[in-house]
């Protein structure tokens, strides 16, 4: 809420509540911080590799699961792109294709590499969906559902996980885990109708519906994404334990301790990989790997994207205008100097009554002022 209002530029005068949580949040996020190194550290105290054997387990990973790591990545933000356009076309906005993949760039470098960057990251979108033409409310909206969809896309692949692992163990799951298979079913059922509820009254259900299969997409990519990279540094886990491992750190990173979540998810991973049985070394490539497609490589691509969108739009005193290409720009000058300027033979004329009533020189009503 905190982050709409400074979008959408309501903003109250600070009180001593809000002092106090400006203190509170960055104490908090750094007692989380502090508390998962800290377990890490107790949990690989002694099994942290060299630097040679990381180098080592790096050189011997299998190229073709590599290509399929970084291939996943991309679908992933593919449908993120497409989570966005979708939602926009629920309040009758048109995103094209290329910058809807433009904007999910950028806007996971944002999130990435700025101090309060998911913040950063709304306004930045806000911005892009007002200037493809989105009003006030229809782009807050749209932030909203996202944001909503988003979470409710990683609790469906969760408790659907949950579901098929119970549903293949059978009877021995619910022996075991009777609790946990039944509030599986419940949160599945219960976050479908809330979102059903809450996503309704602002877009229509055909849009949010399709919005929402890209965004179980987009986490079952980037989950696909882990998996591979494992499999290229031949980690002994399976796609269930992998699948556990990995939906737990995301509910994890989801508390805003790091700006992406850096060191936080590269220790919880790393903990949780070696505590799983992973070798040491093997576990910590497929860390660096994971992290490179999912992490640093989004910096530089979020950066050609935010230059795509440059030098498409601009705002100017609130408004949005389309920016003309350099060769419209130079016609529309050489149109405007042929107006202003009067021919020899216009100015050689004897007055006349006509050209009493003109308006005076140096005054036409297209040319700029």
């Amino acid at each position: 809420m905190a982050a709409l209002t400074h979008i959408c530029g309501r903003q109250q005068p600070p009180t001593a509540v809000h002092r106090a949580r400006g203190w509170a949040r960055p104490v908090a996020r750094i007692a989380g911080t502090a508390v998962v190194f800290a377990v890490a550290w107790v949990t690989m105290r002694d099994r942290l590799p060299g630097i040679g054997e990381i180098s080592a387990a790096l050189r011997s990973a299998a190229e073709g699961w590599l290509a399929i790591a970084g291939l996943a990545m991309l679908v992933a933000i593919g449908l993120f792109a497409r989570q966005q356009r979708r939602l926009l076309a629920g309040v009758g906005v048109r995103l094209p294709r290329h910058r809807a993949l433009a904007l999910a760039f950028s806007r996971s470098a944002m999130a990435i590499s700025l101090p309060a960057g998911a913040v950063v990251s709304a306004a930045y979108a806000f911005r892009q969906f007002r200037a493809s033409g989105a009003d006030r409310r229809s782009a807050t909206t749209v932030m909203v559902v996202s944001g909503a969809l988003s979470v409710a896309g990683l609790i469906l692949l969760y408790s659907t996980g949950t579901l098929a692992a119970a549903f293949l163990g059978a009877s021995a799951s619910w022996r075991a885990h009777p609790l946990l298979t039944t509030g599986a079913a419940v949160l599945l059922v219960g976050t479908f109708v809330a979102l059903a509820r809450f996503v309704s009254r602002t877009i229509a259900p055909r849009h949010w519906l399709l919005a929402l299969t890209a965004a179980v997409g987009n986490w079952s990519a980037d989950l696909f994404c882990l998996i591979a990279t494992a499999r290229a540094f031949e980690l002994p886990l399976g796609l269930l334990e992998l699948a556990a491992l990995f939906l737990t750190v995301q509910l994890v990173r989801q508390i805003p301790l790091t700006p992406g979540g850096i060191g936080v998810v590269e220790a919880s991973l790393l903990t949780g990989l070696v505590g799983m049985g992973a070798p040491e070394a093997a576990a910590a490539a497929t860390v660096l790997t994971y992290r490179l497609f999912s992490c640093w490589l989004m910096i530089p691509a979020g950066l050609a994207g935010w230059l795509v969108l440059r030098r498409r739009t601009v705002e100017l005193d609130g408004a949005v205008v389309q920016r003309l290409s350099r060769p419209a720009r130079r016609a529309k000058r050489r149109s405007w100097k042929t107006l202003a300027t009067p021919t020899s033979a216009t100015s050689s004329a004897p007055p006349t009554e006509a050209n009493s009533n003109a308006m005076p020189s140096g005054r036409v009503p297209d040319a700029p002022r």
